[in-house]
């Protein structure tokens, strides 16, 4: 929920809720990564990274096992 609806609701009380009350926030630290592709291999999963076009940072290229360079084709 976004700072203003919390703000709101306290001040205010209850009422509904709208999109505009909700954002999304995603926030992943390294070791958050890490760990989870740790997990990963040991469960024997092979990590793909697909760049989309974009250069990855060189500390994710060496955490994947296999790198995708080229743009996927839409049909």
């Amino acid at each position: 929920m976004s700072h203003r609806a919390t703000q709101d609701l306290i001040e205010g009380g209850p009422r509904a809720l709208n999109s505009d009350d909700v954002e999304m926030n995603f926030t992943q630290k390294g070791i958050d990564m890490r760990i989870g592709l740790d997990v990963a291999r040991r469960e024997g999963v092979q990590v793909v990274l697909a760049t989309l076009g974009a250069t990855p940072h060189p500390t994710l290229l060496e955490h994947a096992d296999f790198v995708r360079r080229e743009m996927p084709v839409v049909v």
